[in-house]
């Protein structure tokens, strides 16, 4: 590093850029190096955001069920990416004991809301309600008795 800062000064003072100027810039440089990305990261991280456009793009109700499914426990991020898909003529449909999946799913042009999102529900209820093949259930006394009480939230 020190032999480009001997290059990059001298190159300052053909340009007539004062030297302090010169040497503060060249401090900024040689910080910013400590955590700049690279050229193979930038190359990745260029690809991923192709991709994930593409994604978004081609086949929104798809990424945005992904992306929601992502998030499944925090409600702030949750919130937001419901509204975005709202924002993108997406429409959310709520919960249903004998239509939802574990997770958030698509259906149609539509997101179906997953089981394990509900708050206070959790993934292991929401797994033993969905692997008993009891459906349709028709009263929430019915699902309650028919699911293994182990697996119920206190």
């Amino acid at each position: 590093m020190a032999a480009q800062r001997a290059k990059f000064l001298s190159g300052c003072a053909n340009n007539k850029i004062p030297e302090k100027k010169a040497e503060r810039i060249f401090d900024l440089m040689e910080e910013f190096a400590g955590y700049g990305f690279n050229k193979s990261h930038s190359c990745a991280y260029a690809l991923l955001a192709y991709q994930t456009a593409y994604m978004k793009t081609h086949y929104p109700v798809e990424f945005m069920a992904a992306l929601l499914t992502s998030e499944t426990g925090n409600a702030e991020k949750a919130v937001k990416y419901i509204n975005e898909a709202r924002g993108m003529s997406i429409s959310i449909l709520p919960p249903d004991v004998n239509e939802s999946d574990l997770y958030f799913t698509p259906v149609g042009e539509s997101i179906r809301f997953g089981l394990a999102a509900i708050k206070n529900v959790g993934e292991n209820t929401a797994k033993a309600i969905r692997t008993h093949g009891w459906r349709p259930v028709n009263s929430k006394r019915y699902m309650i008795l028919r699911t293994d009480r182990a697996a119920l939230p206190e």
